[in-house]
């Protein structure tokens, strides 16, 4: 279920998460190549708990408001056809 719930955060913040770490890096004159695989490790766990947060303290209680604001609102009506076109 962790990885269901948090799984858009990730798709929508590994990006920008790694170009900022990336320019970090650079700023600091740290070449990540160089722990290349303790890094990716280090930067897979930091973002799934980053996600994880996001998820628990602004995904959810949006989705409980929205649901709220939403809960007596009747679907939206659909117009029927048009009879016939006259010309």
């Amino acid at each position: 279920m962790f990885l269901g719930t948090t799984s858009y955060a990730v798709y929508a913040l590994h990006r920008p998460v790694l170009s900022i770490v990336n320019g970090i890096a650079q700023v600091l004159h740290i070449h990540l190549a160089a722990f290349a695989p303790i890094a990716g490790v280090v930067f897979l766990v930091v973002l799934l708990a980053a996600c994880w947060v996001i998820d628990f303290a602004y995904d959810q209680p949006t989705r409980r408001a929205l649901a709220r604001m939403t809960a007596g609102a009747r679907p939206a009506r659909f117009a029927s056809k048009p009879e016939t076109m006259r010309g």
